[in-house]
């Protein structure tokens, strides 16, 4: 995983810290306190499991540390932080969240400083909708009847066929079967292969078709450059109430 969209995962960590606990940095300039900053540190490392079965494929018991997950994240008490948060340690309200997968010869070691702040100033502490690429874990303020939304975009799939060389019926289920469920439509009775204007935005372009020969020819894969689609995970967890 490159080291942008860890980032993003890390930015969109709900933490179980009040508020009002905190208090917000006039600018980004501030120098970090234990009265406006929580500090995290990880540090992992992926290993092999000498005693896995040799029959097995599950990297959970090949390797040691394969999933990275939130609960990983250990909190570093400061100044007066271990009191003030006695009765409940900073930590993800999801704890079993995966943040990043790692094989043997693979390791994170980082700090993260979570901050408060306002929607405003960046979408990724407003409840209503996070869209961050920050590497500070997410403090959401307080909320009562909504809940967290993710929000992503990617352009739009384009399938393009060849009408000069069209795909043979013998062919078809085949082809179909190299896209996502819905994107290629086959005739029952002609075999002609269409693409579904709907079902294309369930596209994954994982680009299987172009794994095979005879299929690699007779199909494009391109998106459209200025058709964006955006789209929402609403989740109610992670969230405080008063």
């Amino acid at each position: 995983m490159v080291d942008e969209v860890f980032s993003h995962r890390l930015g969109l960590i709900p933490l179980n810290v009040d508020p009002a606990l905190l208090e917000v940095k006039s600018s980004s300039n501030d120098q970090a306190t234990d009265r406006n900053t929580i500090v995290f540190k990880l540090q992992i490392e992926c290993t092999r499991n000498t005693a896995a079965p040799r029959d097995s494929t599950d990297p959970a018991v090949l390797y040691h540390n394969s999933a990275v997950l939130a609960r990983d994240l250990q909190w570093i008490p400061q100044g007066e932080q271990a009191e003030v948060f006695a009765a409940r340690p900073p930590a993800s309200t999801i704890p079993e969240t995966v943040l990043v997968k790692l094989r043997p010869g693979q390791a994170i070691e980082m700090e993260t400083h979570a901050v408060k702040g306002v929607g405003k100033d960046h979408a990724k502490f407003s409840p209503a909708g996070t869209y961050s690429s920050s590497s500070s874990p997410l403090v959401l303020p307080e909320k009562r009847e909504s809940g967290a939304a993710t929000a992503s975009y990617r352009l739009l799939p384009h399938v393009i066929l060849d009408e000069a060389n069209l795909i043979p019926p013998h062919l078809a289920t085949r082809f179909r079967d190299c896209f996502s469920p819905g994107v290629i439509k086959v005739d029952p009775r002609t075999k002609k292969i269409s693409v579904d204007k709907r079902g294309v935005r369930g596209e994954t372009m994982s680009r299987e078709v172009l794994r095979h020969p005879d299929l690699a020819k007779l199909v494009k894969l391109a998106r459209v450059r200025d058709h964006f689609i955006c789209m929402f995970n609403l989740s109610l967890r992670g969230l405080r109430t008063c």
